[in-house]
């Protein structure tokens, strides 16, 4: 999926990197906090449809804020 926005991507990464000082990455009730889901289990959802990626390197799924701020992007287009 190409990001045809990239000041928009670069908006939300600054965002996030400001609500999440000193992360790269969040688990998945923290992705669910900050875009404003009231459960964890529609963040599993996301990724089983193959719209939000994680890192899969430790037992618990990791969701970069790069990634986070693409996902955004990318499913914002039409809005």
């Amino acid at each position: 999926m190409n990001i045809t926005h990239p000041n928009r991507h670069d908006e939300i990464l600054k965002f996030l990197a400001t609500q999440w000082p000193g992360r790269i990455a969040l688990i998945r009730t923290e992705v669910a906090k900050t875009l404003g889901y009231k459960n964890a289990i529609t963040v599993d959802r996301l990724r089983q449809r193959g719209l939000l990626r994680a890192s899969a390197a430790t037992r618990r799924p990791t969701y970069t804020l790069p990634e986070l701020a693409r996902f955004l992007t990318a499913t914002s287009e039409g809005v």
